[in-house]
């Protein structure tokens, strides 16, 4: 017969998983210092503070891969699933429409199966 797992084993096995993604994170910092023009890396280090639920930190990063590459279409889905996940619709739909005309409409796609409206594109 098999021991019922306690909270004491997902207490060590989320502990770990954390020390793996503060590892990563570091490694991926050091990349950022030898390749700061890659956009990917800067992604990559969202993508890892997001799962951590730093959203301030991923937020800032996924900027900072598009001041390095406008033309990420992957930090802009990102940005647009964290916009829409805190209601700013407007926001999420432009990194959506940015994310489609580069190519990517899979954001786009989410948002419109998820029911939220496209605003009216402004003027310039």
């Amino acid at each position: 017969m098999r021991k019922k797992k306690g909270p004491f084993r997902k207490e060590v096995i989320e502990f770990a998983l954390d020390r793996d993604v503060l590892e990563e994170i570091d490694r991926v910092l050091s990349a950022i210092k030898k390749y700061p023009n890659n956009s990917s890396l800067y992604v990559s280090l969202g993508d890892l503070y997001y799962s951590q639920k730093k959203m301030e930190q991923a937020v800032s990063t996924y900027v900072q891969a598009l001041q390095v590459d406008s033309g990420n279409t992957r930090a802009h889905t990102r940005l647009g699933q964290i916009c829409a996940m805190y209601e700013l619709y407007s926001e999420a739909w432009q990194h959506a429409r940015a994310a489609a005309s580069l190519g990517d409409p899979h954001l786009k796609e989410q948002l419109e199966r998820n029911g939220i409206p496209e605003p009216p594109t402004q003027p310039p």
